[in-house]
């Protein structure tokens, strides 16, 4: 058959100079037809014509003539150009350069994973692409190896459909409330149908250079939602056989946070080429999980397209996005975007429409629940406090696990995810949650009080894995769970246990653990500012006034964090600490100074043994250094115990003017809680930081002098040096000795009785 006849049932209304050849691709929407110019000297061409039924949909024809404006304001060799347009009421169509040659998808599926050479040519194109038009102001926003040309011959790449491009920092959402994009290469800010910026591009570009170097997208799943799920939560799979410093510019392309990704596309191909030559590269924002053998084969399925030159098909998209605008919401199915945001808990037999909350734009109604989703946190947050109010529930109060008329964060263990509300009226008890992350309110409602909290309000059994591991730390026994509505008194805490204290001056203690440092931190720092407390003012001596005050604190001279008083409410006392090595926020009420005070001395958590070691793992050097590992050496078995650096301050009040000796601190031993060993470098540099301290020559301390005070020489075991004793006016003990061989000083404060003191110098204090 002759190609130049005209094979059409019925032909467009195309202007005549174009000789229609062949149909490239074709929808129920439009087609896209391979022609000839008979007026530039038959230049073959794509000619895409809209379909009268999409041509007549309201507003479509202002997008039309969009696409075209802002594809002709794109002049750059890597952005396929328009010859020509028309949009009038009866007709539209596009004259496009014809591309003999395969898009990328093909491309991918006729030779599999490309290689890195190949991978950074391609997406060093796309991105020129891509950054130009960002600098014009536009976002593509559906960016996809559909929509880049290759031209075999040159390897040119064209990266073409601007059809669903918007300006600025638009959102990702038509007036009806749809999702616009492409599952397998959307953002997550455009899943949630959030403003996008360039940076929307250059998520997906990472996600095509994904593609290039794997041959399958990084999320591939057994439907739309679930991909979108995917990309809103789940990490893509470290690439197969790639250097580490490769997937970390995927990961950072990929951040879920737009503001942890490349700030442009053509920065992350640079870093993707630093990263193949193995030049050092920025670290990946998140991490990527480990690929496992079968999934690194594991082919994705779906239909093909069927010859190079129907690769032509992909301009059809402009017109046919993920779900066409101008279609309505209230049909039965519902949009994959949306339904990827009702959680997975209650995802069964969705459809879209129902009675949602004020506010909401989408409302899927479930088997067992109904869910409305909101354009953002702010319209979520109105809509469940208008909920809560005319529930009449105080925020903040009871668990949903064991009874109705409770609200608070949700879940009660582990990282709140939102809040719960659950409340009973007219014999139905509704179970109402947010999901922040997704912007999303569930409700559940059922006559059986019991059966719908035990099905959507249910705690997991005590303790946790992260619940014991605290109890562990502390030490503590008979902890229990702290009641969910009392969690509000730490919200970013993962865990909250309650703890009967041991000993009299406490009336109640409570426990928090964090996540991360900062969370900790946010959550101390609230507690100060609201109650107006002065900062630099030490309370655990009961003096600061009115019980208001608020201090850092050391173990062994070596900060580990904060410690907070305030009066209470109904005339009680709360002292607030922080233990930040170990991400812990204790909090205690009393109603007598001294004795909460002194229970605080002697019996606060956690326990000092994971506190030392968390200090030391966190030690910058890495504790103990060669050198500090021999000066434990020389301290007995009995004595080593808690040990630790001592801060730079301490050092300098122990040994003023020096910058060469190693120091260690440990404690309790059976003399004295805390014991300071120095080593210098000679034994004069010892004796001179001995002798400036003007210790008067006294009694011998082995003596247990009055008052115990005194200063001589001793000679033990084999050691020789000078022994300090004295009792401070406030009562408390000290001493220091020195060890002429070892060129080592020590200092013991607060000591316990002097024979005490003495017996342990003599057998256990060392050095040794």
């Amino acid at each position: 058959m002759d190609e130049t006849v005209e094979p059409f049932p019925v032909r467009p209304e195309i202007p005549s100079r174009y000789r229609l050849l062949r149909v490239l691709a074709e929808t129920e929407m439009s087609s896209v037809y391979l022609a000839e110019d008979t007026e530039l000297n038959d230049r073959k061409v794509a000619i895409k014509a809209l379909g009268p039924e999409l041509v007549h949909r309201a507003g479509f024809l202002e997008r039309f003539r969009r696409e075209v404006d802002l594809v002709a304001a794109l002049e750059h060799p890597n952005v396929i150009p328009i010859f020509e347009a028309k949009a009038t009421a009866d007709l539209c169509y596009l004259v496009m350069p014809y591309v003999d040659g395969p898009n990328l998808r093909r491309l991918l599926h006729l030779n599999g994973p490309l290689g890195m050479d190949a991978t950074v040519h391609l997406a060093r194109q796309i991105a020129a692409a891509l950054d130009t038009a960002h600098e014009a102001g536009l976002v593509h926003r559906d960016v996809k190896p559909a929509n880049v040309l290759v031209e075999p011959r040159t390897r040119h790449v064209y990266l073409c459909d601007f059809g669903i491009a918007t300006t600025g920092s638009s959102k990702t959402i038509t007036p009806d409330g749809h999702y616009v994009g492409t599952p397998l290469y959307a953002a997550p800010e455009q899943i949630r149908s959030l403003p996008v910026d360039r940076r929307c591009d250059v998520y997906a570009l990472g996600c095509v250079v994904y593609e290039c170097l794997t041959g399958e997208p990084p999320f591939v799943r057994d439907s739309p939602a679930a991909v979108l799920h995917a990309h809103l939560h789940d990490q893509p799979t470290a690439p197969p056989g790639l250097p580490a410093s490769v997937g970390a510019v995927i990961s950072r392309a990929m951040a879920k946070n737009p503001g942890d990704r490349y700030p442009t596309c053509t920065a992350m191909v640079d870093e993707l080429i630093a990263a193949a030559d193995g030049r050092p590269t920025t670290p990946p924002l998140p991490e990527f999980q480990r690929l496992s053998r079968w999934q690194a084969f594991r082919r994705r399925p779906g239909p093909l397209i069927g010859t190079a030159a129907a690769v032509i098909a992909l301009l059809v998209a402009a017109a046919v996005i993920f779900l066409p605008e101008g279609e309505g919401g209230s049909g039965p199915e519902l949009d994959p975007a949306a339904l990827a945001r009702v959680p997975e808990a209650v995802r069964v037999d969705c459809q879209g429409g129902g009675s949602g909350l004020p506010g909401a734009t989408a409302v899927a109604t479930c088997r067992d629940a109904t869910v409305s989703l909101f354009a953002d946190r702010a319209a979520m947050d109105a809509a469940y406090e208008g909920v809560r109010q005319q529930a009449g529930v105080t925020r903040g109060t009871g668990d949903c696990a064991s009874e109705t008329g409770a609200e608070h964060r949700n879940p009660a263990t582990g990282r709140a995810r939102g809040r719960m509300l659950c409340h009973s009226r007219d014999g139905q008890t509704t179970v109402l949650w947010t999901v922040d992350a997704d912007t999303v309110i569930v409700r559940a409602s059922s006559a059986d009080d019991k059966a719908v909290r035990a099905k959507w309000a249910t705690a997991p059994e005590f303790p946790t894995q992260q619940e014991k591991d605290l109890i562990d730390l502390l030490g503590e026994r008979d902890c229990k769970r702290l009641q969910a509505g009392h969690m509000d008194r730490a919200p970013e805490a993962v865990v909250g246990l309650d703890c009967p204290p041991d000993a009299g001056g406490a009336r109640s203690v409570a426990y928090f653990r964090f996540a991360t440092l900062p969370e900790l931190q946010r959550t101390y720092d609230a507690h100060v500012t609201a109650v107006r407390a002065p900062t630099g003012v030490y309370c655990p001596d009961g003096k600061a006034p009115g019980f208001l005050a608020n201090r850092r604190y050391d173990i062994r001279s070596v900060e580990v964090g904060s410690v907070l008083c305030y009066p209470g409410p109904q005339s009680t006392l709360v002292m607030e600490w922080s233990a930040e090595p170990l991400l812990i926020l204790g909090q205690a009420i009393g109603s007598d100074v001294e004795l909460l005070t002194g229970w605080w001395k002697n019996n606060h958590g956690p326990r000092t043994a994971p506190l030392v070691a968390a200090v030391n793992q966190q030690a910058d050097p890495p504790f103990p250094s060669e050198q500090e590992r021999a000066l434990l050496e020389h301290i007995p078995p009995a004595s080593r115990t808690n040990c630790i650096r001592p801060s730079p301050e301490q050092v300098r009040v122990n040994v003023p003017g020096s910058t060469q000796v190693v120091g260690i601190v440990c404690g309790p031993t059976a003399g004295t809680p805390i014991v300071f060993y120095y080593q210098f470098p000679d034994a004069v540099a010892m004796r001179a930081n001995y002798e400036a301290g003007g210790y008067p020559k006294g009694p011998d301390c082995t003596t247990l002098p009055p008052n115990f005070s005194g200063e001589s020489t001793y000679s033990r075991g084999g050691s020789t040096g000078r022994l300090l004793c004295h009792t401070h006016e406030k009562g408390f003990r000290y001493m220091s000795w020195t060890d002429e061989r070892l060129a080592i000083q020590a200092f013991a404060f607060q000591g316990y009785q002097p024979a005490d003191m003495i017996a342990w110098w003599h057998t256990q204090a060392g050095p040794v």
